[in-house]
């Protein structure tokens, strides 16, 4: 009996957890697209900014800018009097973005390699004369404020959270239901089976509930009159 009884209740709470684990799988997975579709979204800090202000020049330097990987470059620089060549250079003298000319110099230039890098504008040209021109804007190196994997590992402890939370409330509401069958039925001493309190006779095997009582002592069923069982001498209580 107990087998038909409780196997069932154990396999349920199996498939309930199961159920949760994979919701709480899926919402996690879903806060991760989501994250990763909303990355433009992420708090930035400028490292370093530079203000362009030159007059009458025919190249300029920002200097060097110590930038990790996945920083980035943004530019905002006019020209006044002429076109200028734009080029960011590592710090072995190679091109990482290649020579563009422009009166308007605004672009920005993803960092793929820890380096050293350095912004020249310029208008030097084989043979000389240069033209000379004015340049005024910003220079800036931009890098995420929180990384992303902090963003998913927030989302995935809020999940956690709100699982604990929710199986805590889940358990409790259970257990006021166990609390609540146990006041609204009783064992039937013959059978065992739950019988509701107001029935006098078990609905399943006929016993008299009321008339008689099932020891607890060696489990024989006498009569409910009786001070002590008949059998053992156990005390009817």
């Amino acid at each position: 009996m107990w087998s038909v009884l409780n196997v069932h209740p154990i396999l349920s709470n199996y498939r309930k957890w199961f159920i949760i684990s994979v919701f709480s799988f899926a919402v996690a997975i879903l806060v991760g697209i989501g994250i990763m579709a909303t990355a433009n979204l992420y708090p930035t800090i400028t490292v370093r900014r530079v203000e362009v202000h030159e007059t009458h020049t025919d190249w300029y330097s920002t200097g060097t800018f110590n930038a990790e990987r996945g920083d980035w470059f943004n530019i905002n620089v006019q020209t006044t009097g002429g076109d200028a060549k734009l080029v960011v250079k590592r710090s072995d003298g190679s091109n990482m973005f290649g020579e563009v000319q422009s009166s308007s110099l605004m672009y920005q230039v993803d960092v793929d390699t820890a380096d050293a890098y350095s912004v020249q504008i310029w208008t030097r040209a084989v043979p000389f004369p240069s033209n000379y021109i004015d340049l005024n804007g910003t220079v800036d190196l931009n890098r995420v404020g929180v990384s992303p994997l902090m963003y998913y590992s927030i989302a995935l402890i809020s999940i956690g959270v709100v699982g604990i939370c929710g199986s805590i409330a889940l358990n409790h509401h259970q257990q006021v239901q166990a609390r609540k069958l146990e006041v609204d039925f009783r064992g039937c001493p013959s059978c065992g089976r739950r019988v509701n309190i107001t029935e006098n006779v078990c609905p399943y095997c006929g016993h008299d509930i009321v008339a008689y009582v099932k020891c607890k002592n060696c489990g024989v069923t006498y009569d409910r009159t009786k001070v002590k069982c008949p059998n053992c001498g156990a005390p009817n209580t």
